[in-house]
């Protein structure tokens, strides 16, 4: 775990206790998206730890680049990540909440690595196989290592799948010198 999801992973329980119990759910996935967003532009970057800007202007300005009138809570939030120089931890915050929200509608998501680009059919063949396997909802997320020759490599809840090619290989030179 690193140490940002650690920063992250109380901001993130509470802004979703408050979301589900508030009904405010989507609201709050949209602001969390885009204040990691802005947060991501370089000159928006350059501001946090410029000591010309004061903790109070930073959290003002964060929330007026956001736009989508944020909601007092949302206003406190972006304070209190400002305060305690927790900024950096946005995307893991989003990632968190969006984890904790598919948890509760029984999603769980995976994480696809392929040297290649798969296809839609490849994909949904994915998603049923690990439908099956997993017994529930599957929201696939890939990535591109070409280093992996061929195959996927799968990544959900605790399972994981090596069925690539580098992967095969390895075992196979493992075997070998036993």
């Amino acid at each position: 775990m690193s140490e940002l999801s650690t920063y992250a992973r109380p901001y993130a329980k509470a802004v979703y206790e408050l979301a589900k119990e508030q009904g405010t759910l989507d609201q709050w996935s949209d602001f969390l998206r885009s204040f990691a967003q802005t947060l991501s532009v370089q000159s928006v970057n350059a501001l946090i730890g410029d000591p010309r800007v004061d903790e109070e202007q930073l959290a003002e300005l964060l929330t007026e680049l956001i736009g989508k009138n944020p909601s007092d809570e949302q206003r406190n939030l972006i304070r209190l990540l400002v305060q305690n120089d927790r900024l950096q931890a946005a995307n893991d915050l989003v990632a968190i909440f969006e984890h904790m929200r598919n948890q509760d509608k029984g999603l769980i998501e995976a994480e696809v690595i392929s040297a290649q680009e798969l296809t839609d059919t490849q994909q949904s063949d994915l998603k049923t196989f690990l439908k099956k396997r997993l017994g529930a909802e599957v929201t696939l997320h890939t990535k591109l290592e070409k280093d992996l020759l061929g195959g996927v490599v799968i990544h959900a809840k605790d399972l994981v799948i090596d069925g690539s090619l580098k992967g095969r290989l390895e075992q196979l030179a493992r075997t070998m010198s036993h």
